[in-house]
């Protein structure tokens, strides 16, 4: 087994961990029927969030890259990035459905601050790799940076206004800015 899929295997566990926490919650939902009031933000979260780890996990297949040793310290920043995008997508749909039912949209605004600061802390530690990278590299990747910039941007301002439409706006955001950045990268030889 080699170093790179030493670290895919333990990424896919906690990725998959988060994936199947995320499914277990919505069959909650579904099971529950007419005991859950349905909000269209919660879902559209949980997409993103959804969406979010597919991408993470589509990152995790060249790294470390090939030829390269990985210490404990090396792998603690790639182990809090998991920590984080489990936590995220912990968040994005409620657990349980209690007897007397639920309200999604009550749910998320409960949960704006948890949420959104974790995807907002999130952002920021993907930021300051970003920026981290570029200067040891001494070459700034400017895109990413941006990308990610505005990403953060967006749900800065959906942590600090509890507006949905704020909402809405920040998701569509970050869909597009993940999907612009992402969508097209191949993996494979």
């Amino acid at each position: 087994m080699s170093l790179n899929e030493f670290v895919l295997a333990f990424s896919g566990v906690i990725i998959g961990l988060g994936v199947a926490d995320l499914l277990t919650s919505l069959h909650r939902l579904l099971r529950a029927g007419r005991r859950v009031r349905w909000d269209w933000l919660t879902l559209v979260y949980a997409g993103y969030m959804l969406f979010g780890l597919i991408i993470f996990w589509w990152w995790q297949f060249g790294y470390p890259p090939k030829g390269q040793a990985l210490t404990i310290l090396q792998f603690l920043p790639n182990l809090f990035f998991l920590a984080l995008g489990f936590l995220m997508v912990a968040s994005a749909l409620p657990d349980d459905v209690p007897a007397s039912g639920i309200d999604l949209r009550a749910f998320y605004a409960e949960t704006i601050t948890h949420r959104w600061g974790l995807l907002a802390a999130s952002l920021a530690c993907n930021l300051i790799t970003l920026i981290w990278g570029a200067i040891a590299a001494g070459q700034p990747q400017w895109l990413p940076i941006l990308i990610v910039s505005g990403a953060l941007a967006a749900a800065g301002a959906a942590l600090l206004w509890r507006s949905r439409w704020v909402h809405a706006c920040s998701l569509l955001l970050l869909f597009f800015a993940s999907g612009f950045s992402n969508l097209f990268d191949s993996i494979g030889p």
